[in-house]
């Protein structure tokens, strides 16, 4: 790998550098190689960009990608004759905390919504967050029969 670097570092700041016959093919076949030496210990844990497979193919490498998983399907519960459902949901992006959450009858029509922000906070800060201010929300507004989905 140390011939790659000082190629690099020739073309970058050698004023009169000049490419020799072979020289572009043996630096792809050198840069193939190491690819391939170093991707064989290289286990990913999430798909390639398009960009990559594009160079990956140019290189005759085989791009490694971790299987597709299969969608997880989401849908909404429908709650006893005499009780509201009450859906939550909280989440945290480098340190700051949100949530929110709805409320629906029997038959999926809406009663009401809220959001807080809640600052600096995890994941299952604004997760919790979310689910009391939803009890509490509900309360004010005067339901007390609701489940929390």
């Amino acid at each position: 790998m140390w011939h790659l670097w000082k190629e690099r570092c020739r073309r970058r700041f050698e004023e009169n550098y000049v490419v020799k016959d072979g020289q572009a093919q043996q630096l792809i076949l050198s840069i193939r190689y190491w690819i391939m030496k170093l991707g064989a210990c290289f286990k990913p844990s999430s798909r390639s960009s398009t960009a990559f497979d594009f160079i990956a193919k140019r290189l005759a490498i085989q791009a490694k990608n971790p299987p597709l998983k299969q969608p997880t399907l989401v849908y909404w519960t429908r709650p006893r004759d005499d009780f509201l459902a009450l859906n939550t949901d909280g989440a945290a992006s480098e340190g700051l905390a949100a949530g929110g959450g709805i409320l629906r009858d029997k038959y999926g029509n809406h009663l009401l919504n809220f959001f807080s922000f809640y600052g600096d906070g995890s994941n299952n800060v604004a997760e919790s967050r979310a689910i009391l201010d939803g009890i509490l929300t509900c309360k004010r507004q005067g339901f007390t029969k609701f489940i929390i989905y």
